[in-house]
This record gives C-alpha cells, sequence and structure tokens, in this order.
C-alpha cells in the first residue's frame, strides 16, 4: 500500500498550528493538502474544528503503518483521549488507503477499518477530500460511490456545518521526528 487519504481535525489550542503539526510530522511524504475548513463539532458540542484533508503516500507503509503515522502526530500534539468525539487537540484518522496499482485496501480489524466506516456521513471530511481529490470515490456498503455524490446525499445543515476559509497547509515543511 501506498497512498493513504488522512482527515486531519483540530478544536483545542492553536488549531491551525495542530494541524500544520500532522502535516509537517508527514514531511515529504504529503502529496496534496485541503484548505482549512472551519466545522460545527459532530456528535458533542465543544469549540469549532478546523479540519483538512490530506493525501500522503509511503510504499513502505499499510494501512496499519498509516494509522501508526496517525497515533504518531496526535501525540506530537499533546493528544489524549478520555471522551470520545470529545474535544482534541488533534484527531488523525485514515479515511482510505490504496495499494500500488491504485486499488482501494479494505480493512476490517477491531481497532483499524479502512475505508473508514463513517467517512460518508461527515461532511467535514468529504469536502476537503474532494477539493483534494475531484474524482474521489468511497466504498460504502459494498458500493462504490462518487465522494461528490455521498456530498449531495448529506442534509443541508451538514454540508453547512462545513465553511471554507482563507488558511492553507504547507505541504512541504521540515519533517518532524
Amino acid at each position: 500500500m501506498t497512498t493513504a487519504v488522512l482527515s486531519l481535525g483540530s478544536n483545542l489550542g492553536n488549531r491551525l498550528g495542530f494541524l500544520q503539526l500532522a502535516v509537517a510530522s508527514l514531511g515529504d511524504r504529503v502529496l496534496a493538502a485541503s484548505s482549512v475548513y472551519e466545522t460545527d463539532p459532530w456528535g458533542t458540542a465543544g469549540p469549532n474544528f478546523f479540519n483538512a484533508v490530506l493525501m500522503a503516500s509511503d510504499p513502505a507503509l499499510d494501512a496499519r503503518g498509516w494509522l501508526d503515522e496517525a497515533f504518531r502526530a496526535e501525540a506530537l500534539a499533546g493528544r489524549t483521549r478520555e471522551t470520545v468525539w470529545g474535544p482534541r487537540t488533534l484527531d488523525v484518522d485514515v479515511i482510505a488507503c490504496y495499494d500500488e496499482d491504485g486499488a482501494p485496501v479494505v480493512v476490517d480489524e477491531p481497532t483499524l477499518s479502512v475505508p473508514h466506516p463513517r467517512a460518508h456521513q461527515r461532511a467535514f471530511v468529504l469536502v476537503p477530500w474532494l477539493q483534494v481529490q475531484p474524482q474521489a470515490r468511497l466504498a460504502v456498503g459494498g458500493e462504490d460511490i462518487s465522494v461528490r455524490e455521498l456530498i449531495a446525499q448529506l442534509a443541508q445543515a451538514e454540508r453547512a456545518s462545513v465553511r471554507h476559509t482563507p488558511l492553507t497547509l504547507s505541504a512541504f515543511t521540515a519533517h518532524v521526528s
């Protein structure tokens, strides 16, 4: 496996700085970074999130390796996991993975599901993903559906909760050790 779609979110502290930290932790493996979007909290009350999506590539990583990289970035940001869907300094989710031929990878384990089982319900994932990969597709219930179509299927309130900002992430920053 070489390519992953990673969703970033932060709603505590220096939200933009924590997203940028995740980008920096991946270094030159980042192929593309979406703009930053501000979104209402999903599944909980709390401050608004900054969200973005990255496309990253590393021929040495499989889906588990991308999850390890996500946890590493979260640890760099001081992320703790006391509450599901609670406020956080940084959340990095593995949304999808593709092998060296571009074929989607499916993983269904207790601690890792790829594609992400709820990505199709979350505008804060789909909207930035569409920005970096306009032809993106996601398997939902065994059916391959375009991300554009999945966004159209969301409730208007869900789509409206994702607001584009003028903020961007630098995909080419120094690698964080």
